[in-house]
């Protein structure tokens, strides 16, 4: 449960940079990052639920672990908002970071034998891989 509150904090945190991204994107090429960014946020709530229902049907709480520091969330200035090429740095690497601490807890739940875990956090490897690509191939646009 304590490594699945970690993949639910980082959740939480990517969503929330990712619609801080999107609402503040500007410049060549924000329009098609914005896209990005919004598909990204639009996943990464709807995998929420599931994860925090897992935690809970563990007989865990889903208390969100903010240890990591994937990805900064919401700048607190308009002087600190990135640039958008860094922003889709920022959170492609805020990706493979998540990736760290969903495979350890993949790991975790292979060696306690938690099939139904395990294929939870599957899919979050999947969608982190799969943003990650989607935003070098944005990247490579402009």
């Amino acid at each position: 449960c304590e490594a699945l509150c970690h993949v639910l904090g980082n959740t939480c945190r990517i969503l929330r940079t990712a619609k801080s991204y999107e609402w503040n994107a500007s410049g060549r090429g924000a329009i098609l990052a914005q896209r990005c960014f919004r598909e990204q946020a639009e996943e990464l709530d709807a995998a929420i639920d599931p994860i925090a229902d897992h935690i809970l049907g563990l007989g865990g709480s889903a208390i969100l672990d903010y240890s990591d520091s994937v990805v900064a969330v919401n700048p607190p200035s308009t002087s600190a908002i990135p640039s958008l090429a860094d922003m889709i740095t920022n959170l492609a690497e805020g990706h493979v970071q998540a990736n760290h601490s969903v495979g350890a807890a993949i790991d975790i739940a292979r060696e306690i034998d938690e099939t139904p875990t395990v294929q939870i956090l599957a899919i979050r490897v999947d969608a982190h891989r799969a943003f990650h690509r989607r935003l070098l191939l944005v990247s490579d646009q402009f």
